[in-house]
């Protein structure tokens, strides 16, 4: 998966799936004209919030890390389920404000309920994501040992 910063934030309400499906997608055609998957939606003092289709999170270490709780986007499924699971395991969750700059040398990941866990490969222009060797496995299987199937109507 690879990034691109977005040249502006076009949300109207961040908090509601659906009023601004539309102009997140614009964002992120122009993250993909640019080489990148997925857009990240910076706050005006430039912090990351979110993806345009996703949820943004990073790993300080071993600290779980998300975008901090004052700054508006949707309570992703995925990444509510990754951190609760986290904080059960001894894992610290951190809620932060930062830059794509300040994320340069960190494992960075998207998440959604449609494509689970996915880690930068790349930022078009910005910071150079890393990768622990094996965790972004480990943390897919502990995802996937929580499924179930959905009753039968």
């Amino acid at each position: 998966m690879v990034l691109a910063t977005a040249a502006h934030d076009p949300r109207v309400s961040p908090l509601v799936k659906g009023p601004d499906l539309v102009a997140l997608g614009r964002v992120r055609d122009e993250a993909r004209s640019r080489g990148a998957d997925e857009a990240v939606v910076l706050s005006g003092d430039g912090h990351v919030v979110d993806g345009a289709w996703s949820s943004i999170v990073w790993w300080r270490g071993d600290a779980l890390c998300l975008p901090s709780d004052d700054l508006p986007r949707l309570p992703g499924v995925t990444v509510r389920t990754l951190a609760t699971l986290a904080a059960v395991m001894g894992v610290d969750v951190l809620h932060e404000h930062a830059r794509p700059d300040e994320l340069s040398g960190f494992e960075v990941w998207t998440t959604s309920a449609l494509h689970g866990i996915r880690i930068a490969t790349g930022w078009v222009d910005g910071p150079s994501p890393a990768e622990q060797p094996g965790r972004l496995a480990l943390w897919r299987s502990r995802l996937d040992a929580l499924r179930r199937p959905l009753p039968s109507v």
